[in-house]
């Protein structure tokens, strides 16, 4: 089948054309622009007029023939509309661009309890790379609406979503800096207690690229209130436990109350590394401070519910509540 893009100047319909040409599908592209920054990307590129000219439909109907054009795709809400009102006998590639937009902005509302500030978050991460999942980061707006002031600790970072997340929340309820921590090493990311196929998953990332990718979207994070350890886990409680200002380079001095209000465990999921994560940084968890396990709900491993149930289990007269969420085991320590 071959599919028109339209306008193919935009950087939408080069996202699209891509993804079309590994579904072995014949991409046409077409634009009003002469100079095309993209028309070098597509085999083949018609000129198109603007869609306001008295010409544009007869000789996108000329196109259409000329490729045997069986549906178009465009990313562009007037050209949407102005092709819907052509009815054409090719059809529409999605619903239109304003209907799109809408539907993201009335879901994120929905799922945010009509707060503006979540619901950007959840549009926002929608956009990042990682799986920390809507319900998830829902869940999170529960812990923050609950919580005392004090760190915010994330141990197994990535790309960084979850510790954004995170931040910014941190940040909008005044509860105080994040701290994320990652080696960003292949060697300790393996999780020898996962399937052959999660323990070859480690060696396919370039874990340098992946640290940059983590310093990229950390930028959206609250200037003055975050920072990162890249090291194991517990070189970077020794850290923590030494000082209360962490330097880098890309973030400069960040001070830390030294107690913990959230922390997030994400690392490795081997049961000892889990274990030995809880070990460490619980020990800094103040009354009435969260404990998010990550991937309790795991279908690669048993390592997060293993641990997470024995701290249900040993930490009882300590537990306020506790509910699992985005495949997330949330605990809240009593006040």
């Amino acid at each position: 089948m071959t599919i028109l893009v339209f306008p193919s100047s935009l950087e939408a319909s080069r996202e699209y054309a891509i993804k079309a040409k590994r579904q072995n599908l014949n991409v046409v592209g077409a634009s009003s622009i002469a100079h095309d920054p993209y028309a070098h990307d597509y085999s083949v590129w018609e000129p198109l007029p603007f869609i306001h000219d008295d010409t544009f439909e007869s000789q996108l109907t000329s196109i259409i023939t000329k490729h045997n054009i069986k549906a178009i795709y465009t990313p562009h809400a007037p050209s949407f509309l102005r092709l819907k009102q052509l009815s054409l006998p090719i059809d529409l590639v999605g619903e239109s661009p304003c209907d799109q937009q809408m539907t993201r902005v009335r879901s994120a509302f929905e799922g945010a309890q009509q707060n503006s500030f979540k619901a950007g978050l959840l549009e926002q991460a929608h956009h990042l790379y990682g799986e920390c999942s809507a319900e998830k980061i829902q869940a999170f707006f529960r812990v923050f609406d609950d919580c005392p002031a004090g760190d915010v600790v994330e141990v197994g970072v990535f790309f960084g979503k979850s510790a954004l997340m995170l931040n910014r929340l941190a940040q909008y309820y005044r509860i105080g800096a994040t701290l994320a921590i990652d080696p960003w090493d292949c060697a300790l990311s393996v999780q020898y207690d996962s399937p052959q196929l999660i323990q070859d998953l480690s060696h396919q990332w370039d874990w340098d690229l992946v640290f940059k990718g983590f310093l990229m979207q950390a930028q959206g994070c609250h200037a003055g209130r975050f920072n990162y350890l890249r090291t194991s886990s517990i070189d970077a409680w020794e850290n923590y436990r030494r000082s209360r200002i962490i330097t880098t380079p890309e973030f400069g001095d960040t001070l830390y109350s030294g107690k913990i209000a959230v922390l997030h465990l994400d690392g490795n999921h081997d049961e000892q590394y889990i274990q030995q994560d809880f070990d460490l940084w619980s020990s800094a968890l103040l009354p009435g401070g969260w404990i998010i396990i990550d991937d309790y709900d795991w279908s690669q491993g048993n390592g997060p519910k293993t641990v997470g149930d024995r701290v249900l289990s040993q930490w009882q007269e300590r537990i306020q509540s506790h509910f699992v969420a985005g495949s997330a085991l949330f605990i809240q320590t009593r006040d």
